[in-house]
């Protein structure tokens, strides 16, 4: 997490968010001609073992341009909204629902159901094996949760859904606005 992203959530620059660029990698299929070309992209040439590349985006590449958040409780009034809106869905409890298995404790379905709406391209069982570690860090600091409940978050303002397949065709500079 940098500049208080909790999500990591991506923007775009010069966007109505405060940002900032961050190296960061996305696990993709296919990697565009183009791409081999740009000096901003490393790719990995050998494949995962579900025959996807790792791609290094560095700055100034949309694909790594993050939100930046002035404190912790900001970009955790972000995480939860987005959680909330973006990988809450009601008529599918028990499924792809993130912040049902979240409020339930169930990380491997939480992580699971985040996978299935494309919040992160990492392996599922990795990205879960992370969660379940940072939980058990959070509950090991016996936090007074108790003050969470006098917290009053500021109405985020709506965000983009970035991830690098929207950059596949050569001169195309922002995503369809997913939020």
């Amino acid at each position: 997490m940098w500049n208080n992203n909790i999500g990591n959530y991506k923007a775009i620059a010069g966007g109505n968010t405060d940002w900032t660029y961050l190296k960061c990698w996305e696990m993709v299929r296919s990697v565009p001609a183009h791409w081999r070309n740009d000096p901003r992209i490393t790719i990995e040439e050998a494949l995962a073992s579900d025959g996807r590349h790792k791609v290094w985006f560095g700055p100034d590449h949309p694909a790594c341009c993050f939100m930046s958040f002035p404190t912790l409780a900001d970009g955790a009034a972000r995480y939860l909204q987005r959680l909330i809106d973006r990988f809450s869905h009601p008529s599918d409890r028990g499924k792809g629902d993130a912040w049902y298995w979240a409020v339930q404790g169930n990380i491997p379905a939480f992580t699971a159901a985040l996978h299935s709406h494309g919040y992160f391209t990492a392996d599922p069982a990795h990205y879960a094996k992370l969660t379940t570690s940072c939980h058990k860090r959070i509950l090991g600091m016996n936090l007074d949760w108790g003050k969470c409940a006098t917290w009053d978050p500021v109405e985020p303002e709506p965000m983009k859904i970035i991830h690098p397949h929207f950059y596949d065709t050569p001169g195309e500079s922002e995503p369809d606005d997913q939020s």
